[in-house]
């Protein structure tokens, strides 16, 4: 189970990350592109109608390697639709509603 034990390595970075002078917004929005993937709920970008900055940003969350995905600086209108994607994306994938949601808008 090499490409779960990567994924999950890959999460367990993001957030030992959160304590460096890295972007939080860019880690958080890291974290939850990279759980959703790990989880098998991630559709692929490619499935959304995006800007260019959001397919790239989410190119690099996809397939980049965690170093350079870590180190990516966000404007805040890239982070907001990538809220409102990974957001969806819950939603969609889960049995009721959140009570907590709050915590998925770091940054925002």
């Amino acid at each position: 189970m090499v490409i779960g034990s990567a994924r999950i390595k890959d999460l367990l970075n993001s957030l030992r990350s959160l304590d460096s002078k890295k972007d939080a917004t860019a880690i958080a929005r890291l974290f939850e592109v990279r759980l959703l993937l790990t989880l098998g709920l991630w559709p692929g970008s490619e499935n959304f109608k995006l800007t260019k900055g959001v397919s790239s940003t989410l190119a690099c969350f996809e397939e980049g390697g965690w170093q350079a995905s870590s180190n990516m600086k966000l404007t805040r209108e890239v982070g907001a639709d990538i809220i409102k994607i990974t957001g969806k994306i819950i939603q969609d994938n889960i049995d009721r509603p959140l009570k907590t949601t709050k915590m998925f808008k770091i940054g925002a």
